[in-house]
């Protein structure tokens, strides 16, 4: 019969537990820093108001470079109202209603001073993107890693209670796996996903809000193809996930083999 030692280990049975109740025990290492996750979510909202409000803004100087333009080529001199008489007597409809909804002068240029001023607003709000996802990235970057520091705090108590049978039945390298490799990818999971998603959700709502102040019409179209998106995403993580259990399993494995034939050997 095979002896005891840890050579021979083999390693004990794991049970998986729902993935709501893992969710909500990362939940709570991460609202245990509540200041942190309030400075995330303020900083998040408010770099997703600039970026949305940036592009709308840049707008504006496109639209006084082409009402510039438009009217250098109307008459100096003339009225917004006597250059719309014109262009209606001159059966040019499309033109009408394009002047009519502009901010003409006829005779002039370009306001490059207005243009100038609307891009310097512009670089602000931009800058203040920049400068707001920083912030949010460094918070965040402190909040997950508190959150995984409390967690080897707690393994760490685990281990110091646990009793000898237990290391006798499981590998060494099983152990340094789940304390390691385990909580490393918990740390850089958060990391990743959770601001992104935090953004994300932001983006969203803020990009609803500015489609339906320009067009109705393109938010509708821009509805009809996100059900497809999430069906896609859905179905890559469903397949994905198993080789990603596979990878972890397979690293544990190596690092069981690594500790219990080859360390502290002479290499």
């Amino acid at each position: 019969m095979p002896g005891h030692g840890r050579g021979n280990a083999t390693t004990a049975p794991t049970t998986t537990k729902p993935r709501s109740h893992t969710l909500k025990r990362l939940v709570k290492y991460i609202l245990a820093d509540k200041l942190r996750v309030a400075v995330v979510i303020i900083a998040c909202g408010l770099a997703t108001t600039t970026m949305v409000l940036g592009p709308k803004i840049m707008g504006q100087a496109t639209n006084v470079l082409f009402e510039g333009v438009i009217s250098k080529m109307l008459p100096a001199g003339t009225t917004k109202e006597q250059a719309i008489a014109a262009l209606e007597a001159n059966g040019q409809g499309s033109m009408v209603d394009m002047v009519s909804s502009m901010d003409i002068h006829p005779g002039q240029g370009v306001d490059f001073g207005k243009v100038a001023m609307i891009l310097g607003i512009t670089a602000c709000v931009f800058l203040c993107t920049v400068t707001l996802r920083w912030i949010q990235g460094w918070t965040l970057t402190r909040l997950v890693s508190n959150a995984v520091y409390r967690m080897r705090q707690q393994i760490e108590a685990k281990l110091d209670h646990l009793p000898l049978s237990y290391f006798d039945r499981v590998p060494r390298g099983e152990v340094m796996s789940r304390t390691t490799n385990d909580i490393d990818n918990i740390g850089q999971s958060l990391q990743q996903v959770l601001g992104e998603f935090i953004f994300a959700l932001f983006s969203i709502i803020g990009t609803v809000i500015m489609m339906i102040t320009i067009s109705p019409l393109l938010l509708l179209i821009s509805l009809i193809v996100i059900p497809f998106l999430l069906a896609a995403a859905y179905f890559i993580i469903r397949k994905s996930q198993p080789y990603y259990i596979r990878q972890w399993d397979a690293t544990g494995k190596v690092n069981s083999q690594v500790e219990e034939m080859f360390s502290g050997h002479m290499v």
